[in-house]
């Protein structure tokens, strides 16, 4: 947490990192993507990735835009899309010192100047958080096209002409080379509830939806307590339908899978995890 209030997401994430690979019953494995599952044992589930298999006795996505990706390789089709979102970089006027980050409105998320070690050294980071153009709506994380919305950089340019010309040229705008995914679902909401599959018996869980950064400490919390069935008696539980899959704002279809048969390229990890010591999060 900076003076500022500002929390570094990025040291938040790398500190955590540090914590859990301290963990004996952690383990972290990077660029793997989920591909099946295999609940047939009865106390351990056996996830097949595309570095190989491990077995775990709770599953919890978070898949991030990738949600509707692991969704339809767990059997259904959910009713998400994803939008793009650019960052802008509006160049600092020399004769200001400071420049408080534009909390009073939610449209925007704004941020102190760039270091001098940054590719944007002399600019502020703005980014849009709104949508505007219906037909830019995504279905899948591989149509991204980052290329920046122009009518979000009209609004971003107006917004910055009319609330914070003092301090940044908003004539002097660049945009990051790529831009950033937004997992929307149709009621705006969140995702945080047990996988609607019949061989789950509640032991996949997932957390999806929305901008949730802000919320990530409460939704950690649920969803442990929804791996360890603890939900019951805590002071949250009377919200949780407006999380669930099965809501009237938020839909969804099950299809059928292929029978699962292990595919001989995925060979056991020799790492193995013990299953009932930690849930494996993918």
């Amino acid at each position: 947490m900076s003076s500022s209030w500002q929390i570094n997401v990025t040291l938040l994430l790398n500190v955590l990192k540090q914590l859990l690979s301290q963990k004996p019953n952690v383990v972290i494995r990077e660029n793997g993507a989920y591909l099946k599952h295999d609940s047939s044992s009865g106390s351990t589930i056996n996830v097949i990735t595309n570095r190989g298999s491990l077995n775990a006795s709770n599953i919890v996505f978070l898949p991030g835009p990738y949600a509707k990706n692991v969704s339809a390789l767990l059997g259904l089709d959910l009713n998400m899309t994803l939008w793009e979102l650019p960052t802008f970089y509006a160049r600092r006027l020399t004769n200001v010192s400071t420049i408080t980050p534009n909390w009073f409105d939610d449209s925007f998320a704004g941020y102190s100047p760039e270091s001098d070690k940054s590719l944007y050294a002399g600019y502020v980071r703005i980014e849009p958080h709104f949508l505007v153009d219906p037909k830019r709506a995504l279905v899948w994380p591989d149509q991204r096209t980052n290329i920046p919305d122009q009518l979000l950089l009209n609004v971003t340019q107006w917004w910055l002409r009319t609330h914070m010309e003092k301090f940044v040229d908003p004539d002097d705008i660049k945009s990051a080379p790529n831009t950033c995914l937004a997992s929307i679902l149709p009621d705006g909401g969140y995702l945080l509830d047990y996988v609607p599959v019949n061989d789950n018996g509640k032991r996949m869980v997932m957390g999806a939806g929305g901008w949730a950064m802000k919320y990530i400490p409460v939704f950690a919390d649920i969803l442990t307590d929804l791996v360890l069935g603890t939900t019951a008696n805590k002071s949250y539980a009377r919200y949780l339908d407006q999380f669930i899959f099965n809501r009237p704002a938020v839909s969804y279809q099950m299809y059928q899978l292929p029978q699962f048969s292990p595919l001989a390229q995925h060979q056991p990890l020799s790492l193995r995890i013990p299953a009932k010591s930690c849930s494996e999060i993918l």
